[in-house]
Parts: structure tokens; sequence; C-alpha cells
């Protein structure tokens, strides 16, 4: 079962990027509440699955790299308009 990957821990607060993703990548390791029903807050990606976050800074290794380790949990913006310069100095 997915829900068995991450850690129930009433009592303790809600992890910000599960509540927003359904996903957590430290997973069991994580130290906050992971609810088990939550219908993941609306997130459009651009071309490589990236999360698009309007208004958010850009994401220093998407800028940088055109990558993200930390894909949909990650709060930064990921404008494909913003790392079609990389290469260029």
């Amino acid at each position: 079962m997915a829900g068995d990957k991450f850690p129930q821990r009433p009592g303790q607060p809600d992890c910000v990027g599960y509540l927003k993703t359904a996903y957590c990548p430290l997973k069991k390791k994580c130290k906050y509440h992971h609810p088990k029903n939550i219908t993941p807050s609306e997130c459009y990606v651009n071309a490589v699955g990236l999360p698009l976050r309007p208004g958010q800074p850009i994401c220093p290794h998407y800028s940088r790299f055109g990558l993200c380790q930390s894909v949909l949990a990650c709060k930064f913006d990921h404008s494909s308009t913003n790392a079609s310069s990389s290469g260029s100095k």
C-alpha cells in the first residue's frame, strides 16, 4: 500500500510537502505526520514534469542545471523559459 511508505505521527505537525503533492521524499524518515486520506493541491507541471509555482522564486538547481532532485516536492518555480538560457554566459 502506498500509504504505508509515509509515517502516521498523530500529534506532530503535518508534512507540508506531503499535503501539497501526496509525496514525501523522506518517506519513513520524515518526522512529520502524513494524513492517510488527502487530496494533493492542484499543481501544474512544465514539459518535464516539474511544478510550476507562479509567484515563487525560481528553483536554483533548475535554473542552473535544468534538473531538480526534489521533483514535485520542490517549493520553487520551474518555468520552462527560465532554464532555456542554461549554457549561455
